[in-house]
Order: structure tokens, then C-alpha cells, then sequence
């Protein structure tokens, strides 16, 4: 299964496994997408200022700057963008009343994420 889905899209992801894992699986599924890895906040905000990606996925729990800060900074810089945050806690009102505030993210993923949902949502 190949896709002529073009865009530029962004993977931060703190494990190794995971992030080599998602970028394997969306190289192959997604031949025209540029894709751009960071294994930090403070590195995916960086690469998401240099390469204005369409969409990011992010992890929720990163080092540096979190998943929900860095989605934040990325609606403030170009509010278009898809975000897509993939975490392990079970649902978005339980991430949103932990931190006290709203999601700033068109998508929520739980760990261990479902590729095909995956899949769609970039695609859509």
C-alpha cells in the first residue's frame, strides 16, 4: 500500500524504537512526503521553524519541551498546521485536566497507537 499523499511532516519522538518505527512505516506507506525526525521538544520546535512542516506528530512526554508546549508554539507560529500528539495516557480530558488547559492538537493518539488510524489521518 503506496500513497501520492504529498506534504512535509515532522516526528518527535524521545525513544529511538518509536521514532525509527514511525519513520520506516511512513517512508514506505508515504513515498512523496519530506519527513523531518527530532528527539526532543527544544529540537522539534527548532526543525519546525526551519522547515514550516504541514503536519506534526508529536509525543506528548518529550525531554526539554513537551509535547503540549511544543504544540502550543507550533499553533502561535502557523495555526494550519495538523498536529497529531500520540501519548500513553487513555484519553484527551485526561492530558487537559492534568495540565489544566486545552489540547492545542487535531488529533489524539494513544500508545500503543493504531498504524492504519495513523495512516488515515495523515492521508485525510
Amino acid at each position: 500500500m503506496q500513497s501520492n499523499y504529498e506534504a512535509k511532516l515532522l516526528i518527535v519522538e524521545d525513544e529511538g524504537d518509536n521514532l525509527y518505527l514511525l519513520s520506516s512505516v511512513l517512508e514506505k506507506i508515504f513515498p512523496k512526503v519530506t519527513l523531518y525526525t527530532a528527539h526532543d521538544g527544544q529540537e522539534g520546535l527548532e526543525k519546525f521553524k526551519e522547515h514550516e512542516p504541514d503536519i506534526v506528530l508529536t509525543d506528548l512526554n518529550l525531554p526539554k519541551i513537551s509535547g503540549m508546549r511544543l504544540a502550543e508554539e507550533v499553533r502561535s507560529l502557523k495555526p494550519e498546521t495538523r498536529i497529531i500528539v500520540i501519548t500513553g495516557q487513555s484519553e484527551r480530558t485526561e492530558v487537559e485536566a492534568s495540565s489544566g488547559k486545552e489540547l492545542a492538537a487535531d488529533h489524539f493518539l494513544v500508545k500503543p497507537i493504531d498504524v492504519r488510524e495513523l495512516l488515515n489521518i495523515i492521508a485525510s
